[in-house]
């Protein structure tokens, strides 16, 4: 998984110096930008999810499921 993480950062830093120079140039960048922000979700929840974290990630869905059931009760 740090390989994943690296190679995603990596392409972040070739991403964002592609649009500053189409910014520079006054090229539009937004494919570059729509990409930039789909590597960025990918990385947040790689890292966010680390494979030890398990009991997290149970309670977020616990509390996910909780606040599902109280809005049907109110």
């Amino acid at each position: 998984m740090r390989n994943t993480i690296k190679t995603i950062q990596y392409e972040l830093d070739i991403i964002n110096k592609q649009i500053d120079m189409k910014i520079i140039t006054g090229r539009s960048y937004k494919n570059d930008a729509l990409r930039h922000k789909l590597l960025l979700s990918q990385l947040r929840r790689l890292k966010s999810y680390d494979g030890h974290n398990l009991f997290g990630l149970f309670a977020k869905s616990l509390g996910r499921m909780a606040g599902a059931v109280a809005s049907f009760i109110f």
